[in-house]
């Protein structure tokens, strides 16, 4: 009973149009507030023990998919970070005989601009020679039945029934805890995310990488201190070191990683959305299992 229970509170908007019709019935008004002692006494019609335990085993194995997927990402993404470090932080790249570039004694040079060393014959390439842009929403923009993503500066996405931006994109939460995300498809932002977009994808998704990076050295702070926000000009300053030929290698290396993880994220965006919409049905018999 207790991961039926789990499953049927879960469903928000399920549970309010059943204390809807309790309250006022089909056809009355709505009210946005229910008496904690109405609640403890209410009762609500629910199915026999065997059709509960069939809804909670369907119900589950989505959420176990959705586990799963989110399992598999948190995985892939913390080896494409550590690659990159590795690679382009550590600058241990395979050289030309395939020895880790600096610990075989290949030649750095100070770069001003990085304010560190790089390798030889290596430039930046930096945020600001892709469209950056901030989101025009605000929080209440959102909806719980829109069809496209709204990107606030939450790490999830919530709800919107219109969209701004198209294709794919790096995300940067403005305030809160700066969460950085990469979507591709429809969606549209809050006021305080930084939508960056570009021509080319694959510079794109590398990038990514290095904003991951670089937001998690401004969220501590240059200097040991905590910021509240990122400005404009922080994301613009975000950069990396660059090289062509070893940029294409690492691209061709972690593409099929990056696909995988928009794969999965939407995989589980039809999976969420499956599942908050078979709740309702199996509960009032519109579907049955």
């Amino acid at each position: 009973m207790f991961f039926f229970t789990y499953q049927f509170t879960r469903n928000c908007f399920f549970l309010h149009s059943e204390l809807q019709k309790k309250l006022h019935g089909e056809q009355a008004f709505h009210t946005t507030y229910y008496r904690t002692d109405y609640l403890t006494k209410m009762r609500i019609r629910v199915p026999d023990k065997g059709y509960q335990d069939k809804i909670v085993r369907l119900l589950s194995s989505i959420d176990n998919k959705i586990l799963i997927n989110n399992q598999i990402n948190q995985e892939l993404e913390a080896m494409a970070k550590m690659l990159y470090d590795y690679w382009f932080v550590q600058f241990d790249f395979p050289d030309e005989k395939g020895r880790p570039y600096k610990s075989s004694g290949g030649k750095m040079v100070y770069n001003e601009e990085l304010n560190r060393e790089i390798p030889e014959g290596w430039g930046v390439e930096k945020l600001n020679s892709f469209k950056v842009v901030t989101g025009k929403r605000d929080a209440n923009f959102g909806t719980e039945n829109g069809e496209y993503d709204f990107w606030t500066t939450a790490d999830k996405p919530i709800k919107a029934n219109e969209f701004s931006f198209e294709g794919k994109a790096i995300l940067i939460a403005g305030n809160g805890n700066f969460y950085v995300n990469f979507t591709d498809g429809k969606f549209e932002a809050y006021q305080r995310t930084y939508v960056i977009q570009s021509d080319d994808d694959e510079m794109l998704i590398f990038m990514y990488l290095a904003c991951l990076q670089s937001v998690e050295k401004l969220r501590k702070g240059s200097n040991g201190s905590i910021i509240k926000y990122i400005t404009i000009n922080d994301v613009n300053s975000i950069a990396s070191p660059f090289n062509s030929e070893v940029v294409n290698r690492f691209i061709d290396f972690y593409m099929p990683t990056m696909e995988t993880i928009l794969k999965n994220k939407f995989q589980n965006q039809e999976l969420i959305q499956l599942r908050d919409w078979l709740l309702p049905m199996l509960m009032n018999g519109q579907v049955k299992v």
